[in-house]
Order: C-alpha cells, then sequence, then structure tokens
C-alpha cells in the first residue's frame, strides 16, 4: 500500500514567467539555495530522470502554472501532474483533514477511501471521481489535470 499521509509544507507563487513553489525554508535557504523550486528547475530534475512513470501532485496556489513546462519535457509522455488550481488561481487548506483540499480530495477521499488505494485505478479515473466531488467556488481554482501521454491511463504499477 502507498501512504500519501506526509504533510510537507509548501506555497506558490508566479513571478517574471515563471511558477514557483516556496519552500520550507524560503528566503533563508539553506546550502545556498533559496527555498524556492520553479517551474523550469522541477523540468530539469524530472527530464533527467529514467523512471517510467512520474507523478507529480501539486497542492498549492498557482501550481496550474507548473503543467506547460512539465509538459514540454523529452520525456513527458512518462509524467503525470495534478494541480489544486489553475496558474492564476488558488489553493485551500482543508482542517477537517489537516491538509490541502485537493490533496484531501484526491489522495484520501477518492483514491484511499472510494478506490481503496488500488493501484490498478488509473489516476484519470481517480482525478475524474475527485473533480466531480471538489467544492470549488470560482473556475480559476478548479483542479487541473496535465497527461504527457494522454492516449494511455497512467497507473502507479
Amino acid at each position: 500500500m502507498i501512504n500519501f499521509n506526509s504533510k510537507i509544507i509548501t506555497a506558490g507563487s508566479y513571478f517574471e514567467g515563471s511558477s514557483y513553489l516556496c519552500m520550507w525554508d524560503y528566503l533563508d535557504g539553506e546550502d545556498g539555495e533559496d527555498g524556492v523550486l520553479n517551474d523550469t528547475e522541477l523540468a530539469s530534475i524530472l527530464e533527467e530522470s529514467s523512471a517510467d512513470k512520474i507523478f507529480v501532485f501539486l497542492d498549492n496556489c498557482l501550481s496550474g502554472g507548473f503543467g506547460p513546462e512539465l509538459m514540454s519535457i523529452d520525456n513527458s509522455f512518462h509524467v503525470y501532474l495534478t494541480t489544486t488550481c489553475t496558474e492564476s488561481g488558488r489553493g485551500f487548506d482543508y482542517d477537517p483533514a489537516q491538509n490541502g483540499k485537493w490533496t484531501y480530495y484526491f489522495l484520501e477521499y477518492s483514491w484511499q477511501i472510494y478506490y481503496e488505494s488500488d493501484v490498478y485505478v488509473s489516476m484519470e479515473d481517480v482525478f475524474e471521481y475527485a473533480y466531480d466531488n471538489y467544492p470549488c467556488i470560482l473556475p480559476k481554482n478548479e483542479p487541473q489535470e496535465f497527461d504527457g501521454n494522454p492516449g494511455n491511463c497512467f497507473y502507479l504499477v
């Protein structure tokens, strides 16, 4: 069974044409880093990957801005990305689950509870079920799905 209960605190932002994650050490950084991971940096990291399955899940404001960059890498056909919102939208905390709202609806409510953590259920099916049940107020806050190989379903196995 895959466990998605860990929580990493990040926030998202957008600056000069780039989406980025503000990590836990934002502005302080460590080891010469600034605590920021932008879309081109993540794309560069993933482009070097030899993995057959690259599942990226972002539940932070402005996270939809990562999609175009990740879908443009040479091995994007191995990448499945879902984000909590568009490049101009917001993500929200979900206090009852002590997590982000999209994290709860995608990973817990849909995949773990509804699909019983079945690794043979496609992430596209999980997305559809989660999206249909996700309480969203504004279109820019709607979860997004980016699939580098839309002709085939993405499975975690």
